[in-house]
Order: C-alpha cells, then sequence, then structure tokens
C-alpha cells in the first residue's frame, strides 16, 4: 500500500547563506503520473528553512529538521498509520508552512522547483 515515504527525504544541493538561492530544479513527465503512482514528493515551503548557515549538506539539514516535531514525525519510525496527514494538513517548521504535495502529471509537463526544497 502506497504511503508517505518516511527516510527517503534529501536535497540534491547542499545549503549555503554564501551562495544563495541555487536556482530552480526541474521535473517533467514523460507517462501519465496518477496520485500515488510514483511521483516525486516535494515538502513545499522548505526551501525557506535554514538558509541562514554558512553550510549545510543535506544529511546536516535532515539533522537540524529533526528537532522539530512536523519533521520528526514525517520521518519518525511511529506506528502512525494515517501518513496522508501531511499531504492534507499544513504542518509549520521555524514558522514556516510545510505540506507534502505529490507532483503528477501529463506527459510534457514539467514542475520548476526551488532546489532547496527536500523531496522524496
Amino acid at each position: 500500500e502506497w504511503e508517505v515515504p518516511r527516510s527517503i527525504w534529501h536535497l540534491d544541493m547542499p545549503r549555503s547563506a554564501i551562495i544563495g538561492p541555487p536556482g530552480p530544479e526541474m521535473f517533467t513527465f514523460l507517462n501519465r503520473v496518477e496520485p500515488k503512482g510514483g511521483g516525486t514528493l516535494v515538502l513545499a515551503g522548505s526551501h525557506r528553512l535554514l538558509n541562514d548557515v554558512e553550510y549545510l549538506s543535506s544529511k546536516g539539514v535532515k539533522k537540524k529538521l529533526k528537532r522539530h516535531a512536523y519533521f520528526q514525525e514525517l520521518t519518525g519510525k511511529s506506528g502512525d498509520d494515517d501518513r496522508s496527514r501531511f499531504m492534507e494538513d499544513v504542518g509549520h517548521i521555524d514558522d514556516v508552512p510545510v505540506q507534502v504535495v505529490e507532483l503528477t502529471g501529463d506527459p510534457g509537463d514539467v514542475y520548476f522547483v526551488d532546489l532547496r526544497l527536500l523531496h522524496s
């Protein structure tokens, strides 16, 4: 059964206040991707977190975010059966609204997202 993943959240680039916003990342579809059909999941709003650090790897970002209840629940191993709530409800990390969003679409559809966005 499909569920919001716990352990494979990551960044494709490190956080760095020196570098600043690194630019966009593109996700495109070659085939139709239905909901719960394997599309990339993004944590909308996460690009607004931890941007004041000199340098922080993907692993370092996750380590710092685990201090927050929302991220602990998203990535934790609790017996929570209602993982869909992360896609239905808006959570908060450091007063930043965040929500899991599934990228779905038809052939040729494109999403441009901030490279600092956590995704799975």
